[in-house]
C-alpha cells in the first residue's frame, strides 16, 4: 500500500469522528538513508489521530514513533518523499543535540535564578520590612521582579 492510499483511508475514517483511531506502519525504503538500516530501524508507527488526517483542521502533522525506540514523536511529513521530497536520519540527531543543549542551559538558568533568590533572601533578613510583607509575600514580590528582569534577556540569543 502506498502512503497516498493510507492517507485516504485515514481521512475517511477520521471524517466519521470515531471513538477509536487506526494505526499503521510506514517503512521507508533503503535508498531513503545514506547508511544501511534494518527494516525495524526504518519503520515508524503512526495513528489516524494525527492532524494530517483530520478534516477541517489547521496544520499538517504526521507524528510517528520508530519501532527501534530511538526516534519517538518525530514529525515525519517533512521527510516523506510524497510530501516534501526525501528523508535523512541525520536531521533527527541534530534535533536531539539541540534538545540536549536546551536542557543544559535551562538547568544552568534555573541554578542562576535560585542562587540569586537565595542571595536576595539573605539580604532581606537584615532589612527592615513591614510585617505584612515578611515571608511569603516578599518572596512572591521578589520572584515577580526577577521574572521581569529575566524577560529582558528574551531574544538576546
Amino acid at each position: 500500500m502506498t502512503y497516498q492510499e493510507l492517507k485516504k483511508i485515514f481521512i475517511a475514517h477520521e471524517a466519521n469522528k470515531p471513538s477509536g483511531h487506526l494505526t499503521a506502519f510506514i517503512t521507508f525504503t533503503e535508498d531513503s538513508f545514506r547508511e544501511p538500516y534494518s527494516k525495524t530501524d526504518r519503520t515508524y508507527v503512526i495513528s489516524s489521530d494525527n492532524k494530517a488526517f483530520h478534516p477541517n483542521t489547521s496544520g499538517y502533522s504526521v507524528i510517528g514513533n520508530c519501532l527501534d525506540g530511538t526516534d519517538m514523536g518525530v514529525r515525519l511529513e517533512a521527510y516523506m518523499k510524497e510530501e516534501k521530497g526525501g528523508f535523512s536520519r541525520r536531521s533527527f540527531l541534530r534535533g536531539v543535540g539541540a534538545l540536549g543543549a536546551a536542557g543544559v542551559f535551562g538547568a544552568l538558568g534555573f541554578l542562576l535564578a535560585i542562587t540569586l533568590m537565595a542571595g536576595v533572601r539573605e539580604r532581606l533578613e537584615t532589612s527592615h520590612i513591614p510585617d505584612q510583607f515578611k515571608g511569603f509575600p516578599i518572596g512572591l514580590f521578589m520572584a515577580g521582579l526577577m521574572s521581569v528582569a529575566f524577560m529582558g534577556f528574551n531574544g538576546l540569543v
